[in-house]
């Protein structure tokens, strides 16, 4: 199709389109050939299976370890509201149910569900971008070509590698979840508009989609306003025009910040790990500008890429003065074309609106996250594909010049992408990455010494996390792995010291408490070891192991009877442990109760033949019998 210029001289995306001209052009462009309509949303689901199908297998990081290994409400699917209790993101816990009802805690299964959501929101946005560049605002130009920048702009984004984080990292699901969920809601729109016929069951899928979309994460509290501004901008004649046919529809999109709002007075959401520097609103704003120039220059320039950046507030003026002007200058003019109703306005709003949750007045745990680009990328990639398109086709006339640069650019992303999901193929690797690129982070020097710990590398680990207490010494996690390090290597009077240094800071933090009640009873310091376990057992009263320690300080301390019911108590609690029925075995023998104590000798036996405590205690016991 021959593709004209607008009387003024300006192409569309920079000037209105007449909608009289441009439906007429629109009706003329050619309908797809019979079978080659699924064609490209073949080639967007194909691209996004490709860029990630090295990422299923790796392991649970991170806040997985809190928010899906040790999360106790997803071991079932039923009571609903046991299942969703206490969270911001219950749609994101019901998912996590659903994975674990259908295969426990093997990973692979949560990363196929990220990567189908991510590759149904890259399905969506292309038929989103499809129906936009061939509808009546931009028909005129487009129409011919809609597929094809469509295609183009859903390829990158699926394959793109600044959104691995929204993706491969399993938790990360509330991005791209709720992404989806936005993504619909806007689709269901445009659908409900260009339908009389099916207008309302499309804007009832939009409403609902919007409503759930909160309950996936707070992102989708700009959706109503950046649906209407789409709505201004591509469909109706004005502002008036879109409330009066759609009112309903904005009153109903709208009804979702009473779901956001309601989630998170109920629930505050608040966010894992360690907040090196408690943020005002205005510091946190005064840091986001610098934020959000790291996020462009990674749009199209990703590396590197970082899982846990710790960025500091910024304090200096040079740190907020640049970055503020260049977010000033595109705020500027993205207001300058939206006034002038020009695409380019759009996708700057976009941008800007979409981001603005995470990246305003807000302050979160961290200023910065790259999965927080997820859905705002769009807009940069938008820009590139038809910035492209205009100078390549338009003005030179290089049509397979162009299309050959889309095809290298998806399959560049696509390799970056496939090459950053390596660095998640287990916890050593990427938390070796996150201190590789900023060694000055506690948190990453925290997280890879306790990764280190938890395959045994004592010694490895003993670095890192003496490097995380040194620039953190406030850092409560840094102090109880220290802790389990020391301990590990025998150092226990060193570890007390640095359990006892984090429940200072937070003693509330039962991981810390724990490990000092068991580094007091390895010393046999039995009466500190039993004020611990006295806490903690109020505190997780169903919790075996710590019922066992209790029985093993009273019986230290020779309070046999006492001991007896504790380790008793903590068979009823569990599978039988042949530890703690050795363990009760002796108590027994102290109290004279002979008979008894063979029994669970025997028991312990049974359990773990090659246990050769218990063996000997029964030979005693059974001598001592006669």
């Amino acid at each position: 199709m021959t593709h004209r210029k607008p009387e003024s001289g300006r192409s569309p995306a920079h000037a209105r389109a007449r909608t009289p001209d441009a439906t007429r052009v629109a009706a003329q462009a050619s309908p797809p050939a019979p079978g080659s309509r699924w064609l490209a949303p073949a080639f967007v689901a194909a691209v996004a299976l490709i860029a990630y199908h090295n990422s299923l297998a790796g392991p649970f990081i991170f806040d997985d370890l809190d928010s899906i290994v040790g999360n106790v409400r997803i071991r079932h699917l039923w009571p609903l509201a046991s299942v969703v209790a206490g969270t911001a993101r219950p749609l994101v816990a019901l998912s996590f149910a659903v994975n674990y009802a259908l295969g426990g805690l093997d990973v692979h299964g949560y990363h196929a569900l990220n990567l189908s959501i991510h590759a149904l929101a890259a399905l969506t946005l292309f038929a989103i971008l499809r129906r936009t560049f061939a509808g009546p605002r931009l028909g005129a130009r487009y129409a011919g070509a809609a597929d094809g920048l469509a295609l183009a702009a859903a390829m990158l984004w699926a394959a793109h590698p600044l959104n691995t984080q929204a993706v491969t990292y399993v938790v990360q699901r509330s991005e791209s979840l709720a992404s989806l969920l936005y993504l619909v809601t806007l689709y269901a729109v445009i659908r409900g508009a260009a339908s009389a016929r099916h207008a309302r069951p499309w804007y009832a899928v939009a409403a609902a989609a919007c409503a759930i979309g909160a309950a996936a994460k707070p992102l989708v509290v700009s959706a109503p306003l950046v649906v209407l501004l789409y709505d201004r901008f591509f469909l109706a004649e004005s502002f008036g025009a879109a409330l009066r046919r759609r009112g309903a529809l904005y009153a109903a999109l709208a009804a979702s910040w009473l779901v956001a709002i309601g989630l998170a007075i109920a629930a505050p959401d608040t966010a894992a790990g360690f907040r090196l520097e408690t943020a005002t609103p205005l510091a946190y704003a005064a840091t986001q500008p610098g934020v959000v120039c790291h996020y462009l220059k990674l749009a199209f320039w990703p590396d590197p890429l970082v899982l846990d950046y710790g960025w500091p507030l910024a304090k200096s003026a040079g740190e907020i003065l640049a970055p503020g002007l260049v977010l000033a200058a595109i705020a500027a003019v993205t207001l300058r074309e939206s006034l002038r109703l020009r695409a380019l306005g759009f996708l700057g709003l976009w941008f800007l609106l979409v981001l603005a949750p995470s990246s305003s007045l807000f302050p979160i745990n961290d200023p910065a996250f790259e999965h927080r680009m997820y859905l705002p990328l769009v807009a940069p990639i938008v820009l590139v594909v038809v910035g492209g398109y205009e100078i390549l086709v338009l003005r030179l006339g290089l049509r397979r010049a162009a299309a050959a640069l889309a095809i290298l650019a998806v399959i560049a992303s696509s390799a970056l992408t496939i090459r950053r999901n390596r660095d998640y193929r287990s916890e050593i690797a990427i938390w070796s990455d996150v201190v590789a690129k900023r060694p000055s982070s506690p948190r990453g020097n925290m997280n890879l010494g306790r990764a280190l710990l938890r395959v045994h590398e004592a010694a490895g680990a003993m670095p890192h996390l003496e490097n995380a207490v040194r620039l953190a010494p406030r850092y409560p996690e840094a102090r109880n792995n220290l802790g389990a390090a020391l301990a590990e290597q025998g150092r226990l009077e060193d570890a007390t010291a640095e359990f006892r240094a984090a429940l200072a800071l937070v003693p509330s933090m039962t991981d810390a408490r724990a490990n000092l009640e068991r580094a007091l009873l390895r010393q046999a310091r039995y009466e500190e070891a039993l004020a611990q376990c006295d806490v903690l057992v109020r505190e997780q009263p169903g919790d075996q192991e710590l019922h066992a320690d209790l029985g093993t300080a009273l019986v230290g301390l020779g309070r046999q009877a006492e001991a007896v019911a504790a380790y008793e108590q903590a068979l009823r609690l569990g599978p039988g442990s042949a530890q703690i029925h050795n363990n009760l075995g002796i108590a027994l023998v102290r109290l004279g109760r002979n008979d008894e104590a063979v029994a669970h000798f025997r028991e312990a036996l049974r359990l773990q033949p090659d246990f050769t405590p218990a063996r000997q205690n029964l030979e005693r016991a059974q001598r001592r019998g006669g």
